[in-house]
């Protein structure tokens, strides 16, 4: 898997970087300016990717004939096009006798299949839009559509000594993402550690915290104290929210959710007309620069054959509660209003440690986490408070990657397993509003006791299948429910998962052509934990770096 770079920053002007990388980079990967000086280096990279997307399966009634949902789910029908793609990413790396430098890096996007910003609807509830004008929200026009961009990696980075303790330090923009997670965020100890990119995980089943890790303006720095001992720390300077998939765009979940101009559609009335509940203000943390950081303390005894480390973060959550409720008089006719809210100041205590043994990489986290973000049921609560009910978590991982086992069936290849497991200690603030799951069915948006899941990825090579050909399978379950629903936002339930099953072929190691199927599966149909359930697809990608 690799490390996804793609991640918020600027505004629309970063598309004219981005736009300059493209004509100026010359035709070659990771290329290497010739600065004169040897002690200076420069590297340039210009990557393409072309991604087209096919819907594969009909639209459920149980989703395209619910007002709240319909939108979304009509965007496409079975055999349309849900997505024509173009992304861009230029990366530029500027080294000073391997010791200083600076980094940036630019991504832009187009989308042709959003050009139309009006929103589908079902014909038979063509008069109910959870938008007021009837168009995708800003976010959605913007993230989907284009064409636009944005600044990622925006950093200087240096090494230095403080006496005899060496040190790496970074400043600027940049992603930061600790633990050993291959798959699960919602327990892993990097939860809230930086913006998720949920749009794109969305479409890729499977995809680790790292690929979805977006940068944020942060201090971080690495100091070896010894041979055995290490200790890194961060301190946030700005705060986003997660990157959500949008209401009315394909893999969008609830219509209304998550721009800042949703409605909830709430009924109608002959004569009178539809009835909907407002979204009112989205409440972030109110200082943004200020409040969350990191320590972690690492281990590497000669006797231990891997890390153990020790971490403490403190943190505003980046997922909100989607859907909270508080009472407004001045709407006569509903009398509520809904707001996404963000929770803050969550204390993570956690530990981990990755090791090889028999072949195979292990890795194991366990984390401890005071005042978490719990499933709510939005209220509203009588004493106006706009927070969800927050609590006491457990949550433990363990998983593991080794070769796949020599078969004539394949050449090489790699396997990837985790099991997750999370335990509500005990629910510390606005208990009222918990959302406790009275059967596996209530999910997802509800929670029991504990929960637990496992996500598998498989990935045979073969090798020279053709001349300069190697092709590479994808057989992905990603967050399978075993049993309960988690308590925590955006945690796995009982007998939901996503799944993939694709290859793709790497050709002369400059061309790569995938072809991927991926769908998700819950216990009925509906907008499930782990994405939405009739919304099976085929995507075709074409990537390259010139």
């Amino acid at each position: 898997m690799q490390n996804n770079r793609k991640a918020t920053g600027g505004g629309y002007s970063a598309s004219a970087i981005v736009l300059i990388g493209a004509v100026l980079s010359p035709l070659a990967q990771a290329v290497s300016i010739d600065t004169g000086n040897p002690d200076l280096r420069i590297n340039w990279t210009t990557e393409f990717r072309l991604g087209m997307g096919w819907r594969t399966e009909g639209i459920s009634s149980k989703i395209g004939d619910d007002p709240t949902g319909h939108q979304s789910d009509y965007f496409a029908r079975k055999g349309d096009m849900w997505k024509r793609r173009l992304d861009v990413l230029t990366e530029m790396d500027v080294i000073y006798k391997n010791e200083h430098g600076f980094r940036v890096s630019a991504a832009g996007w187009y989308d042709n299949a959003y050009d139309d910003h009006d929103l589908k609807n079902n014909p038979r509830l063509s008069s109910i839009s959870s938008y007021s004008d009837g168009k995708l929200s800003r976010q959605a026009q913007r993230y989907y559509n284009g064409p636009s961009g944005e600044i990622l990696d925006a950093f200087v980075f240096g090494t230095f000594h403080l006496g005899s303790v060496p040190v790496a330090a970074k400043a600027g923009q940049h992603s930061l993402v600790w633990g050993v997670s291959q798959v699960n965020a919602s327990d892993a100890i990097s939860w809230s550690q930086q913006p998720a990119n949920f749009q794109k995980g969305a479409e890729t089943p499977g995809a680790s915290p790292k690929e979805l890790a977006m940068p944020l303006p942060q201090l971080s720095f690495q100091a070896q104290l010894s041979d055995t001992y290490s200790l890194a720390a961060y301190y946030h300077l700005g705060w986003k929210p997660n990157r959500q998939s949008e209401g009315g765009t394909f893999l969008g979940g609830p219509d209304f959710l998550y721009s800042d101009g949703g409605r909830i559609y709430a009924g109608s009335f002959p004569g009178l007309g539809n009835f909907y509940i407002n979204q009112g203000e989205i409440i972030e943390p109110s200082n943004k620069q200020r409040g969350n950081y990191g320590l972690q303390l690492s281990m590497s005894p000669d006797w231990y054959g891997g890390s153990i480390g020790l971490v403490y973060r403190r943190m505003d959550e980046m997922q909100p509660w989607p859907v909270n409720f508080t009472m407004d008089p001045s709407d006569p006719i509903t009398g509520m209003r809904f707001h996404q809210v963000y929770n803050r100041g969550v204390d993570l205590f956690g530990v981990f440690t990755n090791f090889s043994w028999q072949d195979i990489s292990w890795g194991a986290e366990l984390s401890h986490r005071r005042g978490t973000a719990l499933d709510s049921t939005g209220g509203p609560l009588l004493n106006d408070d706009l927070d969800g009910a927050t609590g006491n978590t457990w949550h433990f991982l363990l998983n593991a990657q080794a070769a796949l086992p020599l078969l004539p069936l394949y050449d090489t290849g790699i396997v990837v397993a985790e099991l997750s497991y999370t335990y509500l200690d005990k629910v510390t603030h606005n208990q009222e509003v918990y959302w406790k799951c009275e059967s596996d069915r209530d999910g997802p948006g509800c929670g029991s006791r504990d929960a637990s899941s496992f996500s598998l990825i498989l990935m045979p090579t073969w090798l020279q299948v053709m001349p300069g050909v190697d092709i590479t399978g994808n057989m992905t379950v990603a967050g399978y429910g075993l049993h309960g629903n988690s308590a925590v936002l955006t945690g796995p339930a009982e007998r939901a998962f996503s799944w993939s099953l694709g290859a793709t072929a790497d050709i002369n190691q400059r061309y790569k052509i995938g072809l991927l199927y991926s769908d998700a599966v819950d216990v009925e149909d509906r907008v499930g934990a782990m994405g939405v359930t009739d919304r099976g697809r085929v995507t075709l990608t074409f990537q390259t770096s010139l």
